[in-house]
């Protein structure tokens, strides 16, 4: 009896010496490290619609549906086109809110393309090709690559360049960065080439600010040019867009703002386009910020790493024509932690005619952004649809 309790009580010493400890994705239970699903309890009312769904599972996410069309899957890769493993999005396995896949936002996608201070981007001859060398418009300072955004973003090393002159010449031997298709890495005839821009030199730089690099404006956008928005979207109305996302510790956001998601409507007298847009605005502490049909507002709390959070704003339209009586709704919080009181209220305001929605929207940025963010459970429909993780 005597030795059972000594034995008993260094058991207990060196389990407290060495706790437990599980790895991302899972708890501990019972001394075990069990993996934390999370539960879904959807209620959908019995005239409810859901316009758009899609936890990313499968990858024909982006193809046209009836009412909607999520990403321009049908651009070529230079005009647009952004999915794959190294593009701006890809389904990933990284990590997910529930099931195994999130849609991942990659902010050093196309080969740190987006860090870039402005690009000029020409179109490359055949006696170009053969001689290796362009000219540009003279007395500007170009960065020592090229990229070739026809072959995959694949990026080139800079041999020469003549600033009095604006000739430039490429090493074509080979790419110091592979192309992030399929196509071959090789510059031809009719590729576009783009030319970066020295950051803090004349002429470089987006927005009149030398410094200040490429927004890389590669919004999601869903239910544009398909269907009818306004019998989506009718007087009266309601429409509820919802979606979860995950900021890993690691990831350099935009220092200026990162803006999550836009919609766009049109109103007033003048029909004018006027586009709401929930951000994180990174220069105040990362806190939430609202661009609201009824006017800005900032929440009180900020963003956390590597932590699920839910998001979901409300809209119900005006009854009529010019009226003023819709409103405005906006929940947001740590996914499962009683989410049902909106954090942004605005009554007695018009919407307007839809336009469109979006995942992500331009990176307003002079810093080296890095890492990825992660979507999940990205939902569009005709009610208010609350967090659905328990």
């Amino acid at each position: 009896m005597k030795w059972t309790l000594i034995f008993s009580f260094i058991l207990f010493l060196t389990s407290c010496e060495n706790p437990i400890v599980c790895q991302e994705g899972y708890e501990l239970e019972n001394n075990l490290c069990v993996k934390n699903e999370s539960v879904a309890i959807e209620h959908t009312p019995s005239d409810g619609v859901v316009h758009f769904s899609s936890s990313f599972e499968d990858e024909d996410f982006f193809g046209p549906s009836p009412s909607f069309k999520f990403l321009k899957a049908e651009r070529p890769m230079d005009n647009g086109m952004m999915y794959g493993p190294k593009d701006i999005y890809y389904i990933s396995q990284d990590r997910a809110l529930r099931g195994d896949k999130s849609l991942r936002l990659n902010f050093g996608g196309r080969n740190n393309f987006c860090n870039t201070c402005g690009t000029k981007t020409i179109e490359i001859s055949q006696s170009e090709v053969d001689s290796g060398c362009i000219e540009l418009p003279s007395n500007l300072t170009y960065g020592g690559v090229v990229y070739n955004k026809s072959k995959g973003f694949s990026t080139w090393q800079v041999k020469s360049y003549v600033r009095k002159t604006g000739k430039i010449c490429i090493d074509k031997s080979r790419p110091i960065k592979k192309s992030i298709s399929r196509s071959s890495d090789q510059i031809k005839a009719g590729d576009k080439l783009s030319f970066p821009k020295m950051c803090g030199t004349d002429g470089a730089g987006i927005g009149g600010s030398s410094d200040r690099k490429s927004d890389c404006d590669k919004a999601v956008n869903y239910f544009r040019g398909t269907g009818d928005r306004n019998k989506v979207f009718p007087y009266g109305g309601k429409l509820s867009r919802r979606f979860y996302m995950y900021i890993p510790s690691q990831t350099v956001l935009p220092e200026t703002t990162f803006k999550l998601v836009y919609s766009h409507f049109r109103k007033g007298s003048d029909n004018k386009r006027y586009s709401n847009v929930l951000t994180i605005s990174v220069q105040r502490n990362e806190r939430v910020h609202i661009k609201a049909p009824g006017g800005r507002a900032f929440t009180s709390e900020s963003v956390e790493r590597d932590k699920w959070y839910y998001f979901e704003e409300v809209f119900e339209r005006e009854s009529s024509k010019g009226e003023a009586d819709g409103s405005y709704r906006m929940y947001w919080g740590k996914a499962g932690k009683n989410n049902d009181i909106a954090q942004v209220e605005q009554d007695n305001i018009e919407i307007g005619e839809f336009i469109d929605l979006s995942i992500n929207g331009n990176w307003q940025h002079s810093n080296e952004v890095s890492g990825y963010v992660y979507f999940d459970d990205v939902s569009v429909t005709n009610f208010y649809q609350g967090d659905n993780v328990r």
